[in-house]
């Protein structure tokens, strides 16, 4: 997509549209904007590995090397 498309359709958006783009819908995840063709993203925090949207022992994640833990040796 080039800049000009994303220009216009970024100043078709209300104020409050372009807010809710900033401040996201949850801890996990961005705000959508069907009108322009956005999706939402699940994001997931580091540093210990990628678990997604919830905190829970029963459900594993990607445990990556943690940079944290190496840093500290």
């Amino acid at each position: 997509m080039d800049d000009e498309t994303l220009d216009r359709l970024i100043g078709g958006l209300s104020l409050e549209q372009k807010v809710r783009l900033l401040t996201g819908a949850t801890t996990w995840r961005t705000a959508g904007e069907p009108g322009i063709g956005l999706r939402e993203m699940v994001t997931s925090d580091g540093p210990a590995g990628v678990r997604g949207e919830a905190w829970d022992e029963r459900r594993t994640s990607v445990l990556l090397p943690s940079a944290s833990a190496l840093g500290a040796m």
